[in-house]
Order: structure tokens, then sequence, then C-alpha cells
């Protein structure tokens, strides 16, 4: 009988695959993939983050325990930034006795993996005060109750006596990791205190690029007045401009590591009390220097008559020194196939390194490659360093054989060519797939509301995940569904039945048919394949009441896909709970009539009020504007039609975040509610577009509704202090009670004069 495959779970932050997080899950996942494990993943919120929605998605971190793990991965630098050390031994006590590991934050009884913080923040100060002769640097850190963010910030301490340099407390600024706080600390600094400093030193990333940010817009010039230095090396510090200087640790090996020390733990293997990882600085612009990138291709360009020049000795020792920085320059889901491909590409060339077909030969087998890899690793400078690893661990073969070096410099050119090319196409393409899930996350959302009936939506919903990437996913209802309000304490349900499952697209069961299972197991035993799974976890909620969870496998979609999936399904699944309900209690309606009447109103509330705003949804509008101009015909009333739209809500998501694009859905939607009449119809339509129906509106009321609007505007955007400035475009559309099209044609009409305001603003 084989063995049981283990699985491992993981605690993360929302599931919004993009900088630290994506690279900390992909490394988990390919360590994961490479030994042959199931990874769990339960996203949720900070511990006792300040949201209101904190206590619903938390409820995620109830389901870990050792009836369906093995072992526990915790992202403590991430979701245990606002709690004490005596509540994050409680948090950890808990999943006694499964083998547990903190990343991020060092406990005293249980296994961490961290970075050497302090040597990281030494090299950026030494930067600064070495290459750069800067000395008033100005230190933007973590929060108080973070480990990491308090050993960084004495590090930073340490480098300024190190270093000689006077500390100047109002000089620390604290942050909250997040790019809006090293946006805000700086605004609020330059404004008291003016620039009085040289050079900043963020303790991460995020709030490095939003400082940036505060400064190019108070027209202080990066690097050439202010130097900037940031802490991870994510994603976006390659792309900023100017690209960020940072002090890399290396996320994407935490990740894997983390996962193989546990896995050993899980084995009784013995493992370190703190395995503490490497950082090195990364060189770029916004320091002043030459990016190390450009300085790489200046290396490199091919130098046919230096050859002689170069030649290093060739001993076992220095091959083995580059392949394993080889095997270690990129992010690979399968170190066997990286491993395969070097093997591969020296046998070949070694046969007969001057054959006119060697490229033929050797580039698909980079093609099959990067195929699978670029979408765990898209960066092309790590592409460009591998392909200048191979080279030179191919060269040491060839000593002086000049006529084979030229040939073999020659072939990693065209290589380095192509594989720019390819690196090029993945992204556009990756662009075009973004592009496609939003058309599809929209086409999955009406669908959403196209049905009351359990297994008609079921049935849409596995259609549209398996667009959506996701080829297994489970369901599970508890007994009825649960309060989980502020005081209480939440206790875990003993048992759940599964309403859908499906695995690899292949329908397992569906309601009405169930399957009943202990909580605890996560799943029905004997449902997984035997294969290995990455599976994410999710409650299933509505407001302040929790109904079930359901587990689905990850695949290559931006996480935020995934979220906007699953909270829309939990609201689909919500409202057919309470419309069933509705109709048991119809059939009961003399032993029931509270039940009936508590039902409707919900039901009402779901199906036709926008969850965000609190205004009516499209349902509700068409509902309730077809009886408002019924009325006003018989009175022979005319009216007016608004089209609004919340300009740029894209831009605002994109850079600041889904959570402050909410906050503008919000304002917009406060907005309208000031500017028009207590009787005029509002609606949020969709997404970013709103509509507002007007009954009898009197003489120049587009123009009065226009001046309020920029009034209501102006406020709203000075009250505010956001970076970014909130801006609503309205159309509209007059109609007379003898000449009423129809409430299409009126949102038609109104929608294009909308986007032909739109035109004029642009054409200013």
């Amino acid at each position: 009988m084989a063995a049981k495959r283990p699985t491992i779970g993981f605690h993360t932050e929302k599931l919004i695959r993009q900088g630290y997080l994506a690279q900390l899950l992909d490394g988990a996942i390919s360590a994961s993939n490479e030994h042959d494990v199931n990874l769990y993943l339960f996203p949720g919120l900070g511990l006792n983050a300040p949201y209101p929605e904190t206590r619903q998605y938390n409820v995620v971190f109830e389901f870990s325990n050792k009836n369906c793990l093995d072992g526990l991965l915790v992202a403590s630098g991430m979701i245990c930034n606002t709690i004490s050390d005596k509540d994050l031994n409680i948090y950890y006590e808990r999943y006694s006795p499964l083998p547990v590991l903190s990343i991020g934050i060092l406990m005293n009884n249980i296994p961490s993996i961290t970075v050497d913080n302090k040597s990281g923040i030494i090299q950026g100060i030494s930067h600064l005060v070495v290459t750069h002769n800067k000395k008033r640097i100005l230190y933007i850190g973590g929060p108080r109750k973070n480990q990491e963010a308090m050993i960084r910030l004495k590090a930073f301490k340490d480098g300024l006596v190190l270093y000689k340099i006077p500390y100047r407390e109002e000089f620390i600024l604290e942050g909250d990791f997040r790019f809006n706080s090293g946006y805000v600390c700086m605004m609020e600094f330059i404004k008291k205190y003016k620039v009085t400093f040289d050079s900043v030193l963020a303790a991460n990333d995020e709030m490095a690029l939003g400082c940036i940010k505060a400064l190019t817009e108070c027209r202080v010039k990066v690097p050439q007045e202010v130097a900037v230095i940031g802490f991870d090396d994510i994603e976006a510090a390659e792309l900023n401009l100017p690209p960020l200087t940072t002090v890399r640790q290396p996320v994407f090996e935490i990740g894997q590591k983390a996962l193989e020390l546990v896995l050993k733990a899980v084995n009784n293997e013995e493992i370190e009390h703190n395995t503490v990882l490497r950082t090195n600085l990364i060189v770029r612009n916004s320091c002043g220097c030459l990016s190390d990138s450009l300085k790489f291709i200046d290396r490199n360009i091919i130098r046919t008559g230096e050859f002689g020049n170069k030649i290093k000795s060739i001993n076992r020792q220095n091959r083995e020194t580059v392949f394993n920085s080889l095997v270690k320059s990129l992010h690979v889901s399968n170190r066997k196939k990286m491993t395969d491909l070097i093997i591969g590409c020296e046998d070949i060339i070694r046969k007969n390194p001057q054959s006119p077909t060697l490229f033929n030969e050797l580039f698909p087998m980079f093609q099959t490659f990067l195929q699978i890899q670029l979408s765990y690793d898209p960066d092309v400078n790590k592409w460009h360093n591998f392909i200048s690893l191979l080279r030179e661990y191919i060269l040491l073969q060839f000593g002086g054989d000049k006529d084979s070096r030229i040939r073999i410099e020659t072939l990693f050119h065209e290589i380095r060519t192509q594989i720019t090319l390819l690196i090029h196409q993945s992204q556009a393409l990756l662009r075009f797939e973004l592009a496609d899930d939003l058309r599809n996350l929209n086409s999955f959302i009406s669908q959403l509301s196209s049905s009351l009936v359990m297994k008609e939506i079921l049935g849409s919903i596995q259609n549209d995940l398996e667009r959506a990437d996701i080829k297994s996913c489970f369901f599970a209802f508890y007994d009825k569904e649960i309060p989980n309000t502020a005081g209480m304490i939440w206790k875990q349900p003993e048992k759940a039945s599964i309403i859908m499952a499906y695995d690899d697209q292949e329908m397992i069961s569906c309601y009405p048919d169930t399957i009943p299972f202990p909580v605890i197991n996560l799943l029905p035993e004997g449902m997984l394949k035997d294969r290995r799974y990455t599976l994410v976890v999710k409650p299933l909620f509505f407001m302040e009441e929790q109904f079930g969870f359901m587990l689905f496998e990850l695949g290559q979609r931006m996480g935020i896909v995934y979220e906007t999936l699953w909270l829309e399904m939990s609201a689909a699944l919500k409202t057919i709970l309470l419309y069933n309900a509705q109709k048991k209690a119809e059939e009961n309606l003399l032993g029931a009539m509270n039940a009936l009447e508590e039902a409707n109103v919900r039901l009402r509330n779901i199906s036709q009020q926008d969850d965000l705003t609190g205004l009516l949804n499209r349902r509700g509008f068409l509902s309730l504007s077809e009886k408002t101009i019924n009325v006003a015909l018989r009175l022979k009333k005319n009216g007016i039609l608004f089209y609004g739209d919340l300009d740029g809500l894209k831009t605002i998501n994109d850079t600041h975040g889904h959570k402050e694009g909410d906050w503008a859905i919000c304002q917009t939607a406060k907005i309208l509610e000031n500017i028009f009449r207590r009787e005029d119809v509002v609606a949020r339509f969709g997404g970013d577009e709103f509509v507002v129906l007007c009954i009898d509106p009197g003489k120049k009321f587009e123009m009065t509704i226009q001046e309020k609007l920029k009034k209501e505007l102006a406020n709203t955007n000075k009250n505010a202090a956001k970076p970014f400035k909130i801006s609503i475009t309205l159309g509209y559309v007059a109609f007379n009670h003898t000449e009423y099209p129809s409430m299409e044609r009126l949102i038609g009409l109104a929608d294009y004069y909308l986007y032909e305001q739109k035109k004029k603003r642009k054409g200013r």
C-alpha cells in the first residue's frame, strides 16, 4: 500500500498574488510540487486587523487541525502584525500538536525561518553613506508591534552608530508596510519639516514606492535630490520609475525552504530552531547608481578579441560553483527539469561546438522550459542572468579553444535575443489574459443572478470556474447558518455536507444529492484523487452569518479574480438559501408567517441592494424605475435619466489597491445621494457606473446638478486627502410623458451622452 501523501497548511493574507506574498506562495507551491506534498492555503486577514470583515475572513484559520493537516506554515510577519506576544503564543498553541513553522517572526518555542534583516539594513546604509555620501537618512519603518519591523529599526540605529551619523528622532517614521502608509508618512513629514533629508531607507518596498510617489508630487527629484532604498525586491521595485534600489530577501526561497523544513518536522527529523537566509543589496537607479541590469548588459557585450585575457582556470570547483548558481538563479517549479536542461545543453554543445545546426538543436529545449517556467518568474533580468551563467558554465570546458568560444558566444547571443522575444510575447499574453479574465468575471457575475435554483447555479458555477483555470472545487454547507458577530466566540460546527464537488473537471456530486462529513476533516474521506493538490480554503458567509466553506484548486489567474469569484459566489449562494427558506415558509404558511416575512425582507435586500454602497443594484433599479415611470406617465410628468461614471477606477485599483477602489465607489454613491433629491431613484448599475431617475425635475435642473456635483467633488477630495482625486462624469437624457420610449432606450442614450462628455473633457 502506498504511503499517505503529506498535507501541509499555510496561513497567509488575502489571496492577492502580487508582491511579497506572490513570491512566498510560489516558493511553497514549487517545493510542494517537488516533494509531492498537498498544500492547503488558508488566506485571511491580519489577526485583529481593524477592518469590519476581519472576523468573517479569519474563520478560515479555525479549519487547521491534525485531522486534515500533517504540518502548518504561518506567514507570521504578514498576519501577526497587530497582536501582542501573549496573543501570538495563544494563536500558535491552538494548533498543537501539529508541527508548525513561523515565517518572518522568531518564536521562542516554535521553529522559525527569518532573514538577516540587520545585514540587509546595514548594507543599505553603507551604500548611501560610502557610495553616495549621504548623511541625513530618513527611515520609514513598519508597525511597532511587528517583530521584523523592530529588528530592522534597531539595525538602522546600529548602522547610524557604525557610520557616526547623529540620531534624529524626527527622522524615524512609522508606517504599516503598505504603499499608502509610505506615501502618507512622506507627505506629512515634508509638510511639517520640509525636505531636510538627503535620502530615505524604507523597511519594505511598498512603503519606499509610496514615498517616491509623494516626493515626485512634491517636485523632489529622485535620485538627484533624494536617494531612496527599499527592502524585499518585489516585482514592482524593478518596474518603478526610477527602478528601486532595494535589499533583496530571497522570498521565493523562503517559501521553498519553509515547506521543506516543516516537512522534515512532519517526518520527525531534527531542524534548527531558527533558519536564517541571507539578504543582499540590489542596486538600481533610485539611489543614483546605474542599474545592475544595465551594468550586467555592459559586462556581457560580446568582445571576441578579449577571450585570451578572460580564460579562467578550469577545475571541478569552478564548474560546480557555476552549476549551483545556475540552479538557484531562477524560481523554478521543478529543479530536476532545470538540471536536465543544463546537462542536455552541455551534451549537445560538447559533441560538436561548430555545428551549423546548433541553435536549432538547442532552442527547442529552452522554449519548452520557458513555457512551463514563465508563470513562476517572468523577470527578464533573471533570465538574462541565467543565460549568462549557463554561457560561463559551458565556456569553462573549452579553455583556450578560441574558435569554439567565439561560436558559443554567438550561439548564446542568439538564444538571449530569442528568449527576450518570448518573454515579451508572454507578458503581452498575460495582459490579454487579464483583460479576458475581467470579461469572464463580468459574465460570471451576471450568470450568478440569472437563477434562484440551486442545481442550475451550481452547474453554472462549475462551467465558469473551469474558465477561471479552477479544475477542482468543493462546496460544503453547514446544517444551518451560524451568526458570527462581534463579542461572540466562534465555535466550529461539527458537521457539514458537500453540496457540489467536481475534480479534474468531472462532476462527482451535486445538489440535491449531498455527502455529510465531519468539518474537522475538511472533506469527506476518499474524495480527493491520488494526485497532488494545491487547494485554497475559504469560508462562505454573508454579512455576519457563516453558512459553509469551499475548497478550490489554485490556478494561474491573478489572485483578485479568485477573491472576487469567492465573494460573489458567497452572496449568490446565500441568496438561494434565503429563496429556499422563503419557499419552505410558503409551503408552511399557516405555521410559519414570521419566518416567511424575515426571509422575504432579507432576500429583497440581497437581490435588489448593492452590498458595497447600500444603493439599489441593477435589478432593484429596473424594478422600482418601472413603477415610478408608470406613475409619472399617468400624472403626465416629464423626467430625466442621468448616467454617471466614476472616472479612473481601474487606475485607482491598480495603483492603490482594491480597498481604495471600494472607498472611491462608496464616496461616489454618497456624492450622488447628496446632490439629488430624496424622491429621485439612485442606483449603482454595475462596476463604476451609476444611474439616477428624476421625475418632474423643473427648469435648469441639469445645470443645478452639475454645479452641486462640482462642489461635492471638491469638498470630498479636500477632506479625504487621498493620493488620488475622485472624478465623476454625468450624461443625461430628458423624456416627455407623451413620447416615452423605454427604459432600455433611455439608458442607452444617457450612456451615449456620458461618453460624449468624456470626449469633450479629453479634448480640452
